[in-house]
Parts: C-alpha cells; structure tokens; sequence
C-alpha cells in the first residue's frame, strides 16, 4: 500500500512538473508572439518613415512665403480710405482675386558656405490674393543666390506695404495714384535665379494697370 502511494505521489510530481512546463511554454510563446507581429509593423511602416522625412526635408526648401508682421503696415495705408482687411493666414489659392506684381527687398546668402554675401533687387515678385470676409495675404517668391544657387527668403523695404495696400483699394473701387518707386537696377533680372519667373507669377511690365 505504502509502495502503491509512492508511485502515485511521483507521478502526480511528474505531471505537475509537466504541467507547468506546458504552461511556461505557452507563456513564453503568448508573450513572444505579440513583439514578433510588432516587430513585422515596424517593418511594414519603415518606408512611411522615410517617406515622411523626405518630405519634411523637401518642405525646408522653400521657394515662397507670407509675410504676415507686415500686415500692420497694409492696415495703416487701408485706414487713410476707411478699410479693414485682416491677414488671411493659410497660403492658398481659393481666393476670389488675385494680382501679380513686384516690390522691392534685399536677399542675404544663408549658405555659410558661400561667400557671396547679399543683393538686393527692384523686381521681387509677388501675388497679391483677396479672399471672402475682408481677408487678403500675399505670396513673395524667393530668389537664389548666383554663387551657390541656395534659395533666399527676402527682406522687404515699404514696397511691400505700399503695393499690397493700393491694389486691396483699387478691388474696393476706390480710385488714386499708383504708388512709384525707383525702378532702375545696376544688374538685369535673372529669370533663371528667380522663382517667381519659373511659376510663372514675375512681372515683366514696369506699371500697375
């Protein structure tokens, strides 16, 4: 009888050793599972992330922008004829008038590798944008440096203010002199260094009609 309990007291060990080793396998293997089909996620989005970065560094080459801290100065001139418009923010096209001119600025080189310092120019262009509600913004085209051929956002002079100002009026109805500023320029205009001229929004005439 003793001999009978023995036998059924190692078997019930064995069993349980099993068991548990049964378990522990089919833990390990439930815990594993998950971090392989995450694994194999991550490798199935890798060329997203890629993707998303190349597009982040593409964007960092800007060929225009909005000057909205100039929106103050546009609103002084629209004040002298009782009008109020406010900076419409997004750069988009779903405007109800638009007009391409130039105005003036001066570009500095950011490539610090490159020594070719800044130039100013007489014809940076820009298209002026109405939109519902009183809004307005205005695309300013950058140009690139002729040494190194990095693009450079522009600093603008009162052009900018006077420009935007006069054509927001003339859509208004409201009838006065165009505004005039030295259009002489010691270098002719590269077109080819110009973005403004390749999206086809450069002024080539010298007067508002």
């Amino acid at each position: 009888m003793t001999m009978v309990i023995a036998i059924v007291a190692f078997v019930g060990r064995t069993a349980g050793r099993i068991l548990l080793a049964q378990d522990w396998s089919s833990i390990n293997l439930f815990t594993f599972t998950p971090h392989i089909t995450h694994a194999s996620n991550n490798k199935k989005h890798l060329p997203n992330v890629f993707l998303s970065m190349a597009r982040r560094k593409s964007k960092s080459v800007e060929r225009w922008s909005m000057c909205p801290a100039l929106h103050d100065d546009v609103s002084r001139l629209l004040e002298d004829d009782d009008l109020c418009f406010d900076f419409h923010p997004i750069d988009n096209e779903k405007c109800i008038r638009e007009y391409d001119t130039n105005v003036m600025g001066r570009f500095i080189c950011r490539n610090r590798s490159c020594h070719a310092g800044g130039w100013s120019s007489k014809k940076v262009p820009i298209t002026i944008r109405m939109y519902r509600n009183d809004k307005y913004n205005a695309r300013v085209y950058h140009q690139r440096c002729r040494a190194c051929q990095s693009l450079s956002r522009p600093v603008l002079d009162d052009s900018y203010a006077d420009r935007v100002a006069y054509r927001l009026k003339k859509w208004r109805g409201i009838q006065m002199e165009e505004p005039t500023f030295d259009r002489r320029s010691k270098a002719p205009h590269r077109k080819d260094l110009c973005e403004g001229c390749k999206a086809g929004h450069c002024k080539e005439v010298d007067f508002e009609e």
